[in-house]
């Protein structure tokens, strides 16, 4: 747990900076660096400065990243596979062990053309994904936005990934 700890930092903003969108997110730093250049800015003016950017309350987000030291740890569940004219459609649930509400990304990888999703988890989401190819494994966080529990397992042939 201590190493996920001491690099959580840069990963808080790269996960806001996912949530908000870059446009947002780099508006938000420069006018970060434009107030907090010769004073110091703590974490409350710093959630000011991106709320008032973006329009949005940001308080869920601070809380669970800022002032809590947990992180998400998905695990999939409940997993199925139906295949029909040569489509694949996959049936699953995303719980989060820590109850994060979070964007994620979900890549679906197959032998053809793989798909990606993204999906807010608020504890848990139920997600239905649709293949033109058979699926070889579902990769949750694939672009690595997030700090998370990293583990790799399988369900009914599909190695299940979370980056």
């Amino acid at each position: 747990m201590y190493p996920i700890v001491y690099r959580k930092g840069g990963f808080v903003f790269r996960s806001l900076q996912f949530v908000l969108g870059n446009e947002t997110f780099f508006e938000g730093l420069r006018q970060i660096v434009r107030e907090c250049h010769y004073t110091s800015c703590g974490v409350k003016r710093i959630q000011e400065i991106f709320e008032n950017v973006s329009n949005q309350d940001l308080d869920w987000f601070f809380e669970e990243w800022f002032y809590s030291a947990k992180v998400p740890d998905y695990e999939v569940k409940n997993f199925t596979i139906v295949q029909n004219n040569g489509k694949y459609l996959l049936n699953f649930e995303i719980i989060d062990r820590n109850n994060f509400t979070m964007l994620l990304e979900v890549k679906v990888e197959t032998e053809g053309r793989g798909t990606v999703k993204r999906i807010w988890i608020k504890g848990k989401a139920r997600i239905t994904i649709e293949c033109e190819g058979k699926p070889l494994a579902v990769i949750l966080d694939p672009h690595e936005w997030m700090i998370n529990e990293n583990k790799e397992y399988q369900i009914n042939g599909v190695k299940i990934v979370v980056e």
